[in-house]
């Protein structure tokens, strides 16, 4: 169990391939993202493959919460969406989640759908509908899709 700082700052981990991003909805500490993050990048056949795959290693090291070999992108970002009230999450039915434009196929994997609402933005895996969703403030979605554009 990751002990999360009190004012709720967590991190998630996120990959995108030629931008189809697949942002993970488990809460971690910095550090245990940063472990997922390279645990990722280490398990992904392609990555390791890439001439680009030292480099990007290297920039892990040193600390940067993100990094891209080849098609691929990886990146932990500091979050500190909302613990919603359990009726806003039962009524997850009732949203209108919209799906990527990057995404051709109805159930083509690591594509994020997006719902709105009055106090936050939630977001989901478009093969998984009943699965889990991450919910963010209007500002913190903001935040992360400014820094996903400028992991490409």
């Amino acid at each position: 169990m990751v002990t999360l700082p009190e004012n709720g700052d967590h991190w998630h981990v996120g990959t995108s391939r030629l931008g189809n991003w697949e942002i993970f909805p488990e809460r971690h500490d910095r550090a245990t993202a940063m472990r997922r993050l390279r645990n990722l990048l280490t398990s992904d056949g392609q990555a390791t493959r890439n001439p680009g795959y030292a480099a990007a290693m290297a920039v892990l090291d040193r600390g940067y919460s993100s990094c891209r070999v080849g098609a691929r992108s990886y990146v932990a970002f500091a979050c500190a969406c909302p613990l919603l009230p359990k009726e806003e999450i039962n009524r997850k039915e009732e949203m209108m989640f919209q799906r990527s434009s990057h995404c051709d196929g109805m159930r083509q994997p690591g594509c994020i759908e997006m719902a709105g609402g009055p106090d936050f933005v939630a977001l989901r895996d478009s093969s998984d509908p009943t699965g889990q969703i991450l919910y963010l403030t209007h500002q913190q979605w903001r935040g992360v899709s400014w820094r996903l554009q400028r992991v490409r």
